[in-house]
């Protein structure tokens, strides 16, 4: 076991810092450290720590842990010095867990307890037992004197790193000033997390302008021409992401780091997402996970995998994924795959972006899921690094009744197009997959979202066409013919009837999707009454339960109010219809539908096609 009390040698770069405090109050203090034991910690900023007598503290906790398994897998680093300001009588312990939790002490190095004063301390970590995961935190202990740590890294050799490159961060901002001023005056604040940054770009697409917000202009002060904005038509997060990667790419060779307005970052995230990607030892994405915004120790899922048969999001492993847990308490120390990194923090080289192009001109959603397995297709890996963090607003509080139906539609088809399953089968699969999807929403009296659903099938079987003005007026297009759909409005819930209490479904399951589904069109066909109007609280709304009676007040997911849906015969019979004759032509012309998007990829995603839309002209029409 390696120690020592020698000052940092030249030629090391940070990978991390072992932080004691968060970026905001209303972070809980146990994501970074606890205390082992008995003990009391006096006072915890964000570099330091102070500690009474005979304290221990750990930091094997969701922003302690240096993700070993990473470092191994992806760079070629064999080993990192653990290095900090102790003062006398403090000892620092480097402790290895291997991915079934268990703890190996590694090394350690103290000040002895009649030092004239603090002194730099230094213990090696080897990064050779963590082929399949695991991560090294620090023990920081004090003798009958007590005493604190400051500064408290880990430093790499600066020779190892593969590509020694600056990184750029790209905010994508719509009309959410007071948010995206907040995300760039969080990272003002914390100087050293962005050492190794050379430019933080923001791209407004709103009328409403962060650099009109005081903490902007704050930051401003601090960052100087390092903060950059740039403003252009509203092209959604595609767009705005796209115009980031293509400026910072022309600026130099760098990394580009991508995140949305409306996080709230922890800067960190971004020196560690920077490191592993300029020691990576092949150009890769990498990607931060996603904790609450409105419960912050908890986790939204581990990682991210795609089934393009079912166009869902799948957990990235059935056994050891996690999805909604509380990371004090969940610790992922097994290293597990992922297919690509959401937005809301993706770090990409600029040599895969001069590679693959930028993102498709999809508006929002689907951009990153296309990007990731492009990515892959060309040689790239992805990885999402445990413990590389933002806070995002909570999934669950938006309801899928809403205009990004008709992206998530519409992208999804053109991406799967691209990625998906091939051949008249996969044809088959796919209107199968739409067809569930619709005939629940209509039978579940929601038509305002059939209708948007019904529109993406159109637009995405009308070609690469459909994306010539970047979707930039598709966003008004739809919300004008959704709202012709009167349930498609969320009501104050003070107009819900007096006396309908909630009814709860029987059961939490069906057995089969599509038998149930067949009964409840056969109800609608035959013109069976259901009952009514009864209420449904959000957490019970299955399509199953809704479409047991004709009329329901069913509260909205954000729960600001409900809204009301009626059994309309004719309007379902009718839609049905038309979802019919679109999954017959999604099915007879999946293979033609995937050779045209095919064709159209490359250029679609490429610079010169984004060029004219990031000046608000629609480039010329294609076939």
């Amino acid at each position: 076991m390696s120690g020592s009390t020698s000052p940092a040698a030249g030629g090391e770069q940070t990978i991390q810092r072992v932080l004691f405090a968060p970026p905001a109050p209303w972070v809980d203090e146990g994501l970074y450290w606890r205390v082992d034991g008995s003990g009391e910690v006096l006072s915890a900023g964000r570099e330091a720590i102070e500690l009474a007598p005979r304290t221990t503290v750990r930091t094997d906790t969701y922003f302690g842990r240096l993700r070993a398994g990473h470092w191994q897998r992806w760079t070629g680093v064999d080993r990192v010095i653990l290095r900090a300001e102790a003062d006398p009588g403090v000892r620092v312990r480097a402790c290895a867990e291997d991915i079934g939790g268990h703890v190996a002490l590694i090394g350690a190095a103290a000040v002895p307890a009649d030092a004239a004063g603090p002194a730099e301390i230094a213990v090696e970590v080897p990064l050779d037992r963590y082929a399949d995961g695991g991560a090294v935190h620090v023990a920081v202990g004090t003798g009958p004197a007590g005493g604190g740590v400051r500064r408290v890294r880990f430093t790499a050799p600066a020779d190892l790193a593969a590509r020694d490159v600056p990184t750029d961060l790209v905010i994508c901002t719509f009309n959410r000033p007071a948010d995206c001023a907040h995300t760039v005056a969080t990272l003002a604040a914390d100087p050293p997390a962005l050492e190794r940054v050379r430019a933080i770009r923001v791209v407004d697409q709103g009328d409403r302008h962060p650099a009109d917000e005081p903490a902007f202009a704050a930051a401003r002060e601090t960052l100087g021409d390092r903060l950059q904005v740039v403003a252009q038509p509203n092209l959604g997060g595609a767009g705005g992401f796209s115009r980031g990667m293509r400026d910072a790419c022309a600026a130099g060779e760098c990394l580009v780091l991508l995140t949305d307005d409306d996080i709230r970052p922890e800067p960190e995230t971004t020196l560690r997402l920077s490191a592993l990607g300029r020691y990576a030892t092949r150009p890769m994405l990498l990607g931060a996970q996603m904790l609450f915004l409105y419960n912050p120790t908890h986790l939204f899922r581990t990682g991210e995998r795609f089934d393009w048969a079912g166009l869902n999001v799948v957990l990235n492993d059935p056994l050891y994924a996690k999805a909604d847990v509380d990371v004090r308490e969940h610790h992922q120390l097994r290293r597990l795959g992922v297919d690509y990194n959401a937005w809301w923090s993706c770090l990409v080289p600029s040599t895969v972006i001069e590679d693959i192009g930028l993102a498709l001109p999809l508006f929002f959603q689907y951009d990153d899921i296309d990007y990731g397995h492009r990515a892959a297709a060309h040689g790239y890996p992805t990885d999402t690094v445990p413990g590389a963090a933002v806070w995002h607003a909570d999934f669950y509080w938006k309801d899928v009744d809403g205009v990004g139906a008709y992206f998530s539609l519409r992208n999804g088809l053109i991406a799967a197009a691209l990625h998906g399953p091939a051949g008249a089968a996969g044809g088959r699969t796919m209107a199968a997959t739409v067809g569930r999807m619709i005939g629940t929403t209509l039978v579940s009296m929601r038509y305002g979202l059939a209708w948007t659903q019904l529109q993406a099938v159109r637009d995405a079987l009308a070609g690469p066409g459909v994306l010539d003005h970047g979707s930039a007026g598709d966003l008004a297009r739809i919300a004008a013919g959704r709202a012709e759909h009167p349930e498609t409005r969320v009501l104050p819930a003070a107009e819900l009837p007096a006396g309908l209490d909630p009814v709860r479904p029987p059961t939490r399951e069906i057995a089969s999707v599509d038998r149930t589904l067949a009964k409840r069109v056969a109800y609608t066909q035959l013109g069976r009454r259901r009952p009514g109007p009864v209420a449904v609280s959000h957490e019970d709304a299955f399509w199953w339960h809704l479409s047991t009676f004709d009329e329901v007040w069913v509260t909205d997911a954000s729960q600001s109010g409900v809204r009301h849906l009626v059994r309309d015969r004719e309007l379902e019979l009718r839609l049905r219809a038309e979802l019919v004759g679109l999954l017959r032509r999604l099915a007879g012309e999946w293979p033609a539908h995937r050779e045209r998007w095919a064709a159209a990829a490359a250029d679609l995603a490429s610079p010169g096609n984004w060029a004219p839309l990031f000046e608000g002209a629609p480039r010329a029409g294609r076939a």
